[in-house]
């Protein structure tokens, strides 16, 4: 009966056929197991209990799964699925507080080794709008990059076109499972995806797109990127949810200004207000993310963070920046205050440290270092 669930990754698998069990009650349900599921199978009910949220129905529930045999739904594709704690489940989104179960992946797993960038924006996209999506995203692919979106239709079928038209590498990030196709327009773009590029999912196969799967995927699409680009987006569309996961993982935000008169780009003139980057060309965000305004780098010539000579800043501003500790957000006064500087000193210096782009502003005003 547990032949089939010899490893954590396989048990892992078999839960998220659980509806009680998300990202968060997971992360508890592993805490109670110290860190694996292998005593899972014969766990008492008290441990499932011990879970807030779960209990007597999420334990039967399992049981049900683990007394029958279970065979994976077939898909129209080779793939894997990648859980949580393996070695080859990305860095970046362990960071999150909603780190998935795991992730279905068909495709070119290795594209996720190259500095990843998130192109969104509307279903609705104007010709102006795709045709810069498209732009950017070429560049941005010939740089080395590889471009992550939704698979949407508008701005994000324009972004996945633009970096297969580069010869380089994309990655789509599916508000479903990778057996279903949505939306059916991209059948086209799904089957030149998965020749050259890279299909993801945290949900099972079968599982249809719905209000609820939507902003899991969009926490993903801006989890898994260095940077996200927002290219047409009304005031209430969903790229203003990736823009928003974005600045809460302490990701920079690129938009692109439209015509004022189009709603179609109010949502990305709100973000320039709020504090995202205006930009006008692939270029712009290589710069910012200090990988130079070259696009024909290799992704071995684009570093994390550029090189900085911390002897060559001020001696106040070196203080400072070695007082951040990576992804966490620091405010002028709160820095001003544990450093004992005056609060117009920090400013200054902030603002010196920002254009030497060894931290970024982000949304809320806060600053961040590099990692």
């Amino acid at each position: 009966m547990l032949k089939d669930l010899a490893t954590d990754s396989a048990l892992a698998e078999r839960l998220l056929h659980l509806p009680q069990l998300g990202p968060m009650r997971f992360k508890k349900l592993l805490e109670a197991c110290d860190g694996s599921l292998h005593i899972l199978p014969a766990a008492p009910k008290a441990l499932w209990e011990g879970v807030a949220g779960l209990g007597e129905t999420a334990f039967t529930a399992f049981q049900e799964l683990l007394g029958r045999s279970w065979v994976p739904p077939a898909q129209p594709m080779e793939s894997r699925f990648v859980y949580q704690q393996e070695a080859a489940f990305p860095h970046a989104l362990r960071q999150l507080s909603d780190t998935p179960i795991g992730l279905y992946a068909a495709g070119a797993w290795e594209h996720l080794n190259r500095p990843c960038v998130a192109i969104v924006g509307s279903r609705n996209s104007t010709v102006y709008g795709r045709k810069m999506a498209q732009q950017i995203a070429f560049e941005l692919a010939k740089a080395g990059c590889c471009i992550v979106s939704g698979l949407a239709l508008g701005i994000d079928g324009a972004a996945h076109q633009g970096a297969l038209e580069a010869g380089g590498a994309t990655a789509a990030v599916l508000g479903c499972g990778l057996d279903v196709l949505y939306p059916p327009e991209h059948k086209e773009l799904y089957a030149r995806i998965l020749q050259s590029g890279l299909l993801l999912s945290e949900f099972p196969p079968g599982r249809r797109a719905d209000k609820q799967t939507f902003p899991r995927r969009n926490r993903l699409i801006s989890g898994l990127s260095r940077g996200v680009v927002v290219i047409e987006s009304d005031l209430h569309g969903g790229s203003m949810i990736t823009a928003r996961f974005a600045a809460d993982q302490g990701r920079p935000v690129y938009a692109l200004p439209g015509r004022v008169d189009q709603p179609s780009s109010s949502g990305c003139h709100l973000l320039i207000r709020e504090g995202a980057t205006l930009i006008t060309q692939a270029a712009d965000i290589l710069e910012d993310l200090g990988w130079g305004r070259s696009t024909t780098a290799g992704p071995q010539q684009l570093p994390l963070i550029p090189a900085l000579d911390l002897q060559a800043l001020p001696q106040e501003a070196r203080h400072i920046l070695l007082a951040m500790e990576p992804g966490e957000p620091y405010c002028a006064d709160a820095l001003s205050q544990s450093l004992c500087l005056p609060a117009a000193t920090v400013s200054a210096h902030l603002m010196l440290l920002e254009i030497k782009r060894a931290l970024f502003k982000r949304l809320d005003g806060t600053f961040e270092r590099r990692l």
